[in-house]
């Protein structure tokens, strides 16, 4: 968003304006909602992998006008006002008369320097209400000055909105704080979630029963490659199970899970967009949910609607505020926040089956097959479909008329924002549900199919299309509205795993024990090649060296060394991995196995902590089983693979190539944070060994875009420098190399093959209907009567 600069601040009006409007000059504050504003992914520790935990530093929200402005608009209302009561003959008295003067002049001599605080916005909010009843008491005076009073009961009740909005914003920014704070440490790799269940359970013979189960889990993910998602889902569970000789019990069940992700750029996008939810709080623990009640009950269910009011209605009041006061005022305007970029839904079906023993040695094993089907979602408007699929958007653009040119559009596109904001504004204050909101997304679903239009011709010089761009993101709420995002993009994804779990322990509270989970994943659907294939996954925990266990495993699980990936092969990869065997470290690793032979994805390394526990009713007959856990699993060392591009080629899709979810500066912090990684890379494509999964990785992206091959010259003798000679200098020469190929592969046509797997859908229900000339819209006495009988809203 670009900042107009400020006009210099006005003195206190003492008289009514004569209506004369000097040229109106609007500023907007840019928020914390754009990735690489993020401090946790840009500016990590150099040389490793450590994220400093920062604080989240976001100034207080400010007034929505400056003090000197909102005294100007306070001294003018109490003129009408005061004329009011003069042109009804009533005396300069009276106890509601004397509190209103006592307030307005306490207002009026607070220190100008002084910054307003969340008491103070509340304060200033429910004095320009008080000014609005007042003046709806005084009425029958309007038609003696009916523009002056018009203005004067917009400008009250507009300001209560704006001051309202910003004591809301002031509460927010105090939840982003404290949940920013909570998750500050959290890094690439790591998690928490939290999870319910019920179950019931009865014995069919003595020792053998059934039982059935509900679940609901609830968690946060920070992806190796930094995205955060927000997940919750679903389980049902049938069980059964039997006790043997009194000291072994196996388990037979059947369960399904229904589950939803949702998917952010950024630790401040997910913050900015979950701070004022209940189900946020909830998932850091019924203490924590308890500490914030008051907040988010303050906040309630109407912080979004009062903000979207006070920023559609700003360009409406300030008309008005011109007409009473004969100047300009700087109204902040409002952000929008950044919501999910992606939704998956996810149905998994699952057959699993264990025993346990307990012989002064605890010991368990589990089997469990899955099939996951998951359903990715993308909601975007015309003009983002014409970005990311233009051929889709020309489709659906093919029986529009382009009617407007640059400068035209952006001329309808000012006319729009001004009769969208009084058309809107009218209908709150008249108390009309979505009074005047039709009309506005209509309005606006017409400019933005002209903007996409120009886009598709390709006619649009760089600089205008960023003017353009510029006016339709600061002006959001009207040219922008969420509810255009008709458009929806979605793919499938398939894939089933096999899950064999195992574990011992020596003893109660003792650390000497070992846990090993060994699963193979095979993806045979998704919206990128690099998503597909064959995985392995593997996490070790314990005190002891759990390779044997995972080797059994994987014996067990059908890998042989006759195969394409042997034993020999994976072991290696694994006394390769970063894995530790101290006491309560949990250790994963990711590989691929690709055909030319098992390349690791990542790893990380860190702690797993869990709270809770469960109550249960004996069987009387019917058994009854409630159960709480918190769990979560820190990512102390996260180590990216550097044998393929399974993982960088996304990134470089996802990243590099998008300047909205961090382009170029993301990608180099990156490369900053995994320099040790990036180093081995380079190491090895210095020796381009053939047969090797990079190497196939490399001749395989020159075969799909020839024209990367020049550039990969460019990178090799870059890496085999920085091979040679590790300075900073060949470093920085290797990572623009290695992200002028990746970027090139991108543009060169693996983005578009990967956007040829989603397909579109369009909701033609909830696309709005153009009226053809609208009337204009003129100010009506209605709300006025209608603010007398219920002024508060």
């Amino acid at each position: 968003m670009t900042t107009v600069p400020i006009p210099s601040r006005i003195g206190i009006q003492t008289a009514c304006a004569s209506g004369n409007a000097s040229p109106v000059v609007i500023s907007h504050n840019e928020g914390d909602a754009r990735v690489g504003s993020d401090p946790r992914l840009l500016h990590a520790a150099n040389g490793s992998d450590e994220i400093p935990a920062v604080r989240l530093t976001r100034p207080a929200p400010p007034p929505p006008v400056s003090r000197a402005e909102a005294r100007a608009a306070m001294s003018s209302l109490w003129n009408v006002y005061v004329q009011c009561r003069k042109t009804l003959g009533l005396d300069d008295s009276g106890r509601k008369h004397d509190d209103l003067k006592s307030r307005v002049e306490a207002f009026m001599k607070a220190s100008e320097r002084a910054e307003m605080d969340a008491k103070e916005l509340r304060r200033a909010c429910d004095l320009f209400g008080t000014m609005q009843r007042a003046l709806t008491r005084h009425a029958d005076a309007a038609p003696r000055f009916p523009r002056v009073y018009e203005s004067a009961m917009y400008v009250s009740r507009g300001l209560k909105w704006q001051f309202r909005a910003s004591a809301h914003e002031s509460i927010k920014r105090k939840l982003d704080q404290a949940l920013h704070d909570r998750l500050a440490s959290m890094k690439p790799g790591s998690s928490e979630s939290m999870s319910a269940s019920l179950a019931s359970g009865v014995n069919v013979i003595p020792g053998v029963g059934v039982k059935a189960g509900y679940g609901y889990d609830t968690g946060l993910s920070f992806t190796p490659t930094e995205w955060l998602v927000d997940t919750s889902g679903h389980r049902i569970s049938l069980a059964g199970d039997t006790q043997l000789l009194g000291f072994m019990k196996a388990e037979l069940k059947l369960s399904g899970t229904a589950s939803r992700s949702e998917t952010y750029a950024s630790l401040s996008d997910y913050v900015a967009s979950a701070s004022h939810k209940t189900k946020t709080w909830l998932r850091q623990g019924p203490l924590t949910l308890i500490a914030k009640i008051r907040d988010l009950f303050s906040l309630s269910s109407t912080y979004e609607r009062d903000v979207e009011r006070a920023d559609i209605s700003r360009h409406f009041l300030d008309k008005h505020m011109r007409n009473l006061c004969g100047k300009s005022f700087d109204i902040v305007g409002r952000d929008v926040q950044r919501g999910p970029i992606e939704r998956h839904d996810t149905l998994i079906g699952e057959v699993s089956g264990g025993a346990s023993a307990e012989i002064g040695v605890s010991a368990n094993v589990k089997v469990a097959a899955r099939k996951y089907i998951t359903l990715k979602h993308a909601e975007m408007d015309i003009l983002s479909l014409a970005e990311s699929k233009p051929d889709d958007a020309r489709r659906l653009l093919s029986n529009t008329r382009l009617v407007h040119d640059a400068a035209s559009l952006i001329q309808a596109a000012h006319a729009h924002i001004e009769t969208s904001s009084e058309r809107f504004t009218l209908g709150a204050m008249a108390g009309i549900d979505g009074g005047g909101r039709k009309a506005m997304e209509a309005g606006a679903q017409h400019l933005l199919e002209q903007f996409a239009l120009l886009k598709l011709d390709g006619d649009l010089p760089p600089d205008t299309e960023s003017l353009l761009m510029d006016v339709f993101t600061e002006n959001q709420r009207i040219l922008r509205p969420k509810a255009l995002a008709v458009h929806q993009l979605s793919c499938r994804q398939n894939k089933w795993q096999a899950e064999l779990d195992a574990g011992v322990r020596m003893g109660v509270g003792l650390p000497v024990g070992a846990n090993a989970t060994v699963t193979f994943e095979k993806v045979t659907e998704d919206e990128d090649a690099n998503y597909c294939g064959n995985f392995l996954n593997v996490t070790i925990s314990g005190a002891v060296n759990a390779l044997g266990s995972v080797m059994e495993s994987l014996n067990a699980a059908g890998v042989r060394a006759g195969g394409t990936w042997g034993l020999a092969d994976i072991e290696n990869a694994l006394r390769a991995g970063d894995v530790s065997y101290e006491a309560g470290v949990v250790s994963t690793l990711r590989f691929k196995l690709k055909e030319s032979g098992i390349a690791l994805m990542y790893s990380t390394r860190g702690v797993q902590t869990t709270l809770g526990g469960q109550l249960s009713v004996p069987s009387t007959p019917i058994s009854g089983t409630v159960g709480m856990t918190q769990v979560t699993h820190s990512a102390d060392m996260l180590t990216i693979g550097s044998g393929c591009l399974d993982l960088l080629a996304p990134l470089a899709r996802m990243r590099l190539a998008k300047p909205d979810f961090g382009g170029p500066e993301w990608w180099s912090g990156f490369a900053e944070n995994h320099r040790k990684e990036f180093d081995d890379t380079f190491a090895n494509i210095a020796e381009r060994r053939p047969g090797t999964p990079l190497e196939d990785d490399l001749q395989r992206v020159v075969r799909e875009v020839p024209a990367t091959r020049a550039l990969l010259d460019t990178l090799t003798e870059a890496a085999r420098r920085h091979a040679e000679t590790p300075t900073p200098s060949h470093r920085a020469e290797a990572n623009r190399a290695l992200a002028d190929f990746m970027l090139a592969y991108v543009k060169g046509g693996y983005a578009e093959k990967t956007s040829s797997h989603w397909s579109l859908s369009t909701d033609r229900k909830r696309l709005p209907q153009r009226e053809s000339s609208p009337p204009p819209v003129r100010p009506q006495r209605a709300p006025f009567s209608q603010q007398r009988a219920g002024g508060m809203a």
